[in-house]
């Protein structure tokens, strides 16, 4: 009789130990499991670091200055023409005659145009995306010509970017006295398209290829 009754606690005894055991192993798991998701949403939180961003329009006006740094040429086809400065970004349409898209940077940090903030502008070869880079910061903002879209992402260089077409002014111009965009446009042809104003404002900048004059601003 001592005997059954041991050996039923012994069964007892064992079949406790065996599913703590199991209940064990399965908290671990789940546990694991759940330290695991948290570990794979974090990792693909940080990688998602495209903000996008709704772009506006500048306010500007004919009398308005372009500034110390004058208006930067960005890029130039047949038609259409990226030029900016403080005042803004700006896409002049050569066929249209007319500006068809414009960015306001000063809500990105991005209207400096000297000093430690100076605002670094690449387009690139077809002339759809344009990349804005503050000198100062580690985040970039990619704007869409076509979409008229833009988004905050963590800073890299351009690849195959339109600066390679940019030349020094005087490239294109010689020595001559006037008011130029530091950069001219060399085209294949051998002509060039650079940016100049005869009173430093707004209502007097001109883009120039060869011997076609295009009022920009009207």
């Amino acid at each position: 009789m001592k005997k059954i009754i041991l050996t039923m606690l012994i069964m007892l005894l064992t079949t406790i130990l065996i599913v703590g055991y199991s209940n064990l192993s399965k908290n671990k798991s789940e546990n694991l499991q759940v330290t695991a998701n948290k570990t794979i949403g974090s990792i693909n939180n940080s990688t998602n670091d495209n903000i996008p961003l709704e772009p506006t329009t500048p306010q500007w006006s004919l009398e308005q200055i372009t500034g110390a740094s004058m208006a930067e040429i960005d890029y130039a086809s047949g038609d259409i023409v990226i030029f900016h400065g403080y005042f803004g970004l700006f896409v002049y349409d050569l066929n249209k005659l007319k500006i068809i898209r414009s960015l306001d940077l000063k809500p990105i940090h991005c209207n400096y145009t000297q000093g430690d903030s100076y605002c670094n502008v690449d387009v690139s070869k077809d002339g759809n995306t344009v990349q804005l880079h503050a000198n100062d910061s580690k985040k970039m903002y990619v704007y869409s010509v076509c979409d008229n879209t833009l988004c905050e992402t963590n800073y890299s260089p351009m690849e195959n970017s339109f600066q390679c077409q940019l030349v020094n002014i005087e490239k294109a111009v010689g020595k001559r006295n006037g008011t130029f965009s530091y950069y001219a446009v060399e085209f294949d042809s051998g002509e060039y398209g650079y940016l100049t104003s005869d009173d430093e404002t707004l209502g007097t900048l001109d883009y120039i290829r060869d011997n076609k004059i295009y009022k920009l601003f009207k």
